[in-house]
């Protein structure tokens, strides 16, 4: 039997169909960053911000939403699981990840 294993956490966020798409100016522009918080020591350290640049590579991930959500934008490589496990990160078996989310002007 194959086993499966991951030997990376991957983050990402999408846009969601929801009752105020009709007021929204599509598609959406916004950049996301993702931090991973130093636990151990209270610094604002971050191992990895993922930062959506390329706006046109995520073209349909940006659109107005027809089903229930879009596909994802993020990285499905934002850290190895063995440095989540380390204690800096991970503590009492929680990690504090923190998502910043911002709209870009209209073009």
């Amino acid at each position: 039997m194959e086993s499966w294993y991951a030997d990376k956490v991957g983050v990402f966020i999408c846009i969601m169909n929801g009752a105020c798409n009709d007021k929204l100016h599509w598609p959406i522009k916004y950049k996301s960053t993702f931090i991973l918080f130093n636990q151990i020591n209270n610094q604002n350290n971050f191992v990895h911000a993922n930062v959506v640049t390329n706006l046109d590579k995520y073209s349909e991930s940006l659109k107005r939403p027809t089903e229930l959500r879009n596909k994802g934008l993020g990285t499905g490589s934002f850290i190895l699981c063995t440095e989540i496990l380390e204690e800096k990160y991970n503590k009492e078996d929680s990690i504090t990840l923190q998502i910043r989310v911002e709209l870009l002007p209209l073009l």
